[in-house]
C-alpha cells in the first residue's frame, strides 16, 4: 500500500486535512489485515515516499531541489525487495522511502 507523510502523522497535513485523513485510513486498513493474517505468513506493507520526482510533480513545484525527491526506480525497489524471500522475516509495517528531504 502506497501512504504519506500527512497520513501517517496529522500535523504534516496542514492546508491538507482531506488528504491526511484519508490517507490515514491506509495505515489502519494494514494494521486490520495484519491482525487478520496472524498465523499465515502474510504481511501488508505501507510504504511512506516524501516527494516523488515524477513529471508532474516538477511542473507543479518547478522551483523544488528536485535531487532530494524520491525516484520512482527506488521505490520501486524497495516494494520489489519486500516481495523477495529475504524480506519474509521483516514485520514492520510501516517503510519510510524519504531520499533526502
Amino acid at each position: 500500500m502506497i501512504g504519506s507523510r500527512p497520513g501517517a502523522d496529522m500535523k504534516n497535513s496542514k492546508g491538507m486535512v482531506a488528504y491526511g485523513l484519508a490517507k490515514s485510513l491506509i495505515f489502519r486498513l494494514s494494521e486490520l489485515m495484519n491482525d487478520e493474517a496472524k498465523g499465515y505468513n502474510v504481511v501488508t506493507n505501507v510504504i511512506v515516499p516524501s516527494t516523488i520526482d515524477t513529471p508532474q510533480n516538477r511542473q507543479s513545484m518547478p522551483d523544488a531541489d528536485f535531487n532530494k525527491w524520491v525516484k520512482a526506480e527506488a521505490i520501486a525497489d524497495v516494494i520489489y525487495f519486500y516481495c523477495t524471500g529475504e524480506a519474509a522475516i521483516l514485520r514492520e509495517p510501516i517503510i519510510k522511502v524519504y531520499g533526502d528531504s
